[in-house]
């Protein structure tokens, strides 16, 4: 199995899948992931680790702005040629700068950021899309909310705009920047980490090949919380299991720890098995047929699932 996985997914992905698939291992790369052999190699040389930031000197944050999904911002900090990445986090829902709801605010977030961790920030780069005057904002664009955020909290610093690049342009830059990230925080980047590894190729079932471009969601394997899953102390469903514990699959009993929410109202399709079973998880969700891997949404009525 492992042979055939690795002629139809290539090596490292095909090892991957096969890791997955009988031995449970979560932590291999999905197929098609840009940035997993990347993260492994930094994981094998004990990058991913637990370190106390340099306090001595200053933060630079980078931000991707979501809109039907999370924003998602990295807190960092340079030494010479080398990033030390200390911190991310992910939200919706968030306004720019608002002093009566803090909890909902970008800006107050990072005042809160740098209470907690002693951050002392330099620069805040945010992509080309802040640039534009929006209506729905007065004619502001959002790096004039920024910007004017940082004129009220001048803990703040500055904002700027990072080069306009597509998204190829985007991903090979992202292959260079891995080389020169010395460590990433293990606690704080947690979920970061994943959402990089999880970052990957659509899959061409038709044409067995993986396209250039990339899934644009969160994860490949999410399911709902609803979703019932057999532990050793009766069917459960995932948003009610206790933070450690055990569940049955196809190799066994296999332990897991800290279930968690990872998306909030992420697009979701309902696949309905022969005998009434049915589940809801995101559309790029990869299900083992008979033709290979193929995601949730272009499963069809005549496909064999394997898994």
């Amino acid at each position: 199995e492992l042979v055939q996985l690795q002629d139809l997914h290539g090596e490292t992905f095909g090892k991957s899948l096969w890791l997955q698939e009988y031995f449970c291992s979560f932590e291999a790369a999905i197929p098609g992931s840009f940035w997993a052999e990347s993260l492994d190699a930094l994981q094998l040389r004990g990058a991913i680790c637990t370190f106390e930031h340099d306090r001595g000197k200053p933060v630079f944050t980078v931000g991707d702005l979501g809109r039907t999904d999370d924003t998602a911002i990295w807190f960092y900090q340079i030494e010479g040629d080398q990033l030390d990445i200390m911190d991310y986090w992910a939200g919706n829902g968030c306004e720019i700068y608002d002093p009566l709801n803090p909890d909902r605010s970008i800006c107050h977030l990072f005042l809160m950021k740098a209470a907690q961790h002693g951050y002392r920030y330099a620069r805040h780069w945010w992509p080309h899309d802040a640039r534009p005057r929006r209506l729905g904002m007065g004619g502001k664009s959002i790096l004039q909310q920024f910007v004017e955020a940082g004129l009220k909290e001048t803990a703040l610093r500055q904002f700027s705009i990072v080069p306009h690049l597509d998204v190829q342009e985007g991903i090979q830059a992202g292959r260079a920047t891995f080389r020169h990230v010395r460590r990433f925080h293990a606690e704080r980047c947690q979920l970061g980490l994943e959402a990089l590894r999880h970052y990957h190729r659509e899959w061409d079932a038709e044409k067995k090949m993986y396209l250039d471009h990339p899934v644009h969601d969160f994860a490949s394997h999410c399911f709902t919380g609803e979703t019932e899953v057999l532990t050793r102390n009766g069917t459960c469903s995932i948003s009610s299991l206790p933070i450690t514990g055990e569940v049955l699959t196809l190799c066994g009993w296999k332990p897991y720890e800290n279930p968690r929410i990872t998306r909030r109202n992420a697009l979701l399709v309902e696949v309905v098995f022969e005998g009434g079973l049915s589940v809801k998880c995101t559309p790029d969700h990869l299900f083992l047929t008979e033709s290979g891997w193929i995601s949730a949404q272009s499963l069809t009525s005549t496909m064999q699932i394997q898994s």
